[in-house]
């Protein structure tokens, strides 16, 4: 049984496709998106209840008086497509959800379990709209508009003869639909949608954005601050400038004041006082994206969200406008509101609500992309995760919710950019390491955190890894040689300076201590390798047959005998303590992807992995074969479950999970089609993955 097991996540970045298409459910896991860009809501008149869309097939669900929750559409619907639009019917009995790639979810009992319905589209569908009774209709790519007569259970498509992407629909008042698109594209049905009228097409101009209606006038919105107006049910319509530079995202039309508002993707919030016939800037440009507007009626409010944390607030029908920074800043795009106030979603998972009368606060914190690091406490249950630009986030859950941790640094114009975190076995203290020559460390689990080793912007120091020594000795490599010692648990430091035949064209990446001897070894790009016998008091380089770029570390634990692996398929093997090297061979053609990972498996035997979906067994360590994985992506993480099965977590949503010692692997459903770049698993038994999207695994 391995004493040692090292997971090396650091990788060369390509561009592949999708790994997760035909992927299905692990048995025995409930799988959960955590961070999803949430884009879209609707809210059942019959119940109440939230439902919100998003990326990677997203689907949560927020009853009354409930916490929201996500349902299991994607993985019930193996869909990881971004959903645009969801919407109920006007009973409350029947739930549509559409997005990328012709998906389309139904659930008919409020949004708990979905279904996915075949559709004849391959094409985006971007709206979808309830009609009288049991009809529906979808808008998507193509021209193509989708209709259904039986609460959508089934769907015929409808050809209007032009190869646009339709956006946007909309039923006016006289019972007609409208559906507007790219290239100025504006049509009408005073049918039910069986039959079209072209109202306009040009194909220089930008697109529209939706159709609006307020007492007997109609506004079409669209690009460059452009709008269209009719004032004759849309028999007729005439062009409109405004003050606006970018396109309008929503506007509102207030009776009682007779005033149409609008805002703009670029933070633009215009007024008119004239059925839409001129306008005015109603506030100063907010300098970001401004992507959601509602009218709070039971309050007789205005409001508008969107990036940067920042919202505006109108109590006058949109002549004025009171701006507003969130106590937890997030990139919301859409806001809605009900009796229990106001209820906004965004970008990360972030959701949240401001009870009447009351402030804003955060029902799910975001968990910005990406995650570079994670680290699980002895507890089970503390997580904490760690990213670019000095930004952390803590769970006390097991990863089911998350809240950002405060950050400062010696200099907060230079955050750290985190690479490595490890808890420590005393279960409160914790340590961050990364560019620009940082260290960071927290005694109390992660809620604060302070910097142990800080060198200047100027040397531009990077501490790619944290290597855990014997005697509670903790050394962090910087990636041109110098090397920083901590006896005390980290709260002091020492630099050893690198080894005087440490080339200029040398670098570290990763390291680990040997179970066996205590040998440590430092690795990365060059001609050599750094070696200590006495716990990284002292080092000597150790020449290499010629120049690797090594990613992956592996130390047997009753022998002195050692595995690395790099770029160019380099797999390299020590049996005397890391002092001489030679090169491995796996079997078939010759390997040329760069090598990421070295794993044992429940069986004791090797394994490596890496780009273009490469795998490697060895029941010996010397003599290698090829392992079929059916992918192409990258894979850059191993780790065992509670049943000792072994898992590999990569590039586009990868994840593969082998049960028989890793002769043959299966894909496992992963709920997203983003990238990962680390995993942990939890001592209750949940598995976390995470990079540009964060996804759990619990157990059953």
């Amino acid at each position: 049984m391995p004493a040692v097991f090292r997971l090396v996540a650091l990788g060369v970045l390509a561009l592949c496709f999708a790994a997760n298409a035909g992927a299905a459910s692990a048995d025995g896991w409930r799988v959960e998106l955590l961070n999803p860009d949430f884009g879209a809501a609707a809210r059942s008149a019959k119940t109440g209840t939230w439902l919100i869309a998003g990326s990677d097939a997203s689907l949560w669900r927020r009853a009354v008086g409930d916490e929201p929750r996500p349902t299991e559409a994607a993985a019930e619907a193996g869909s990881v497509a971004t959903l645009h639009r969801v919407a109920f019917d006007a009973a409350g009995d029947v739930a549509i959800a559409v997005g990328e790639a012709g998906t389309m979810l139904r659930s008919v009992d409020d949004g708990r379990r979905w279904q996915r319905v075949a559709v004849d589209a391959a094409t985006p569908l971007r709206d979808v709209l309830a009609l009288d009774g049991a009809g529906w209709i979808a808008a998507g790519g193509d021209g193509r508009l989708l209709r259904s007569s039986d609460g959508g259970a089934r769907w015929q498509a409808h050809e209007l003869g032009l190869p646009l992407q339709l956006s946007r629909l909309h039923r006016d008042m006289r019972g007609r639909l409208w559906v507007v698109g790219e290239q100025a594209f504006l049509a009408r049905s005073d049918d039910g949608g069986q039959r079209w009228q072209h109202v306009l097409h040009d194909a220089g101009a930008p697109p529209f954005t939706g159709v609006f209606e307020g007492a007997g006038v109609m506004l079409v919105a669209g690009g460059q601050g452009l709008l269209l107006r009719s004032a004759d049910g849309g028999a007729s319509w005439s062009a409109v400038r405004t003050p606006a530079r970018g396109f309008f995202e929503a506007l509102h039309f207030d009776e009682r004041r007779a005033r149409w508002s609008a805002i703009t993707h670029d933070g633009q919030t215009l007024a008119s006082n004239d059925g839409g016939r001129s306008w005015r800037l109603a506030a100063p440009t907010l300098g970001s994206a401004l992507t959601g507007l509602v009218h709070d009626a039971a309050r007789d409010r205005l409001v508008a969200v969107g990036a940067g944390g920042w919202l505006q607030s109108s109590r006058d029908g949109g002549a004025s406008w009171r701006r507003e920074r969130l106590a937890e800043p997030a990139e919301l795009a859409g806001v809605g509101a009900d009796a229990e106030g106001l209820f906004a979603w965004g970008r990360h998972g972030a959701l949240q609500a401001a009870p009447a009368g009351g402030r804003w606060r955060a029902l799910r914190a975001a968990l910005p992309e990406p995650v570079t690091a994670l680290a699980a406490q002895p507890d089970g249950r503390t997580v904490l995760a760690a990213g670019a630009a000095g930004w952390m986030a803590r769970s006390g859950d097991a990863g089911a919710s998350w809240q950002p941790v405060p950050m400062r640094f010696v200099v907060d114009m230079y955050p750290t950019d985190f690479m490595a975190l490890r808890a420590l076995a005393d279960g409160r203290t914790l340590l961050a390491a990364g560019p620009t020559g940082s260290v960071m460390r927290s005694s109390d689990a992660g809620r604060s955190w302070h910097s142990v080793v800080h060198t200047p912007f100027e040397r531009r120091e990077v501490l790619p890894a944290i290597v855990a020594a014997p005697g509670g000795v903790l050394l962090v490599p910087e990636m041109h040689g110098t090397v920083y010692r901590s006896a005390d648990a980290g709260l002091s430091w020492q630099p050893l300076p690198p080894t005087p035949d440490w080339g200029a064209d040398d670098l570290l990446r990763t390291g680990l201590a040997s179970a066996h001897d205590g040998v440590v070894l430092l690795v990365g790009r060059g001609r050599r390798l750094l070696r200590s016998e006495d716990a990284g008091a002292s080092w000597r380089s150790v020449a290499l047959d010629h120049a690797h770029n090594l990613f992956a570390l592996w130390a047997d634990a009753d022998r002195p005998t050692w595995w690395a692996a790099g770029a160019d398929g380099a797999l390299l093997r020590s049996d005397d303590g890391g002092r001489r090297w030679r090169r491995l061979s796996i079997e078939g053609p010759p390997v040329a992807s760069v090598l990421l990972v070295l794993a044992r498996t429940a069986d004791g035997a090797l394994l490596v992995a890496g780009r273009d979906g490469v795998i490697a067994r060895s029941e010996d360590g010397e003599r290698w074969q090829r392992i079929d994985s059916r992918t192409t992506q990258d894979l850059r993480v191993a780790l065992a479950d509670a049943d000792g099965a072994l898992w590999l977590v990569g590039r586009r949503g990868t994840v593969l999970r082998s049960t028989d010692g890793g002769r043959s692997f299966a894909t496992v459903f992963s709920h997203t089609a983003a990238d990962f770049r680390t995993a942990v698993r939890l001592p209750d038994g949940t598995l976390l993955a995470a990079g540009a999207r964060s996804v759990r695994w619990v157990p059953r």
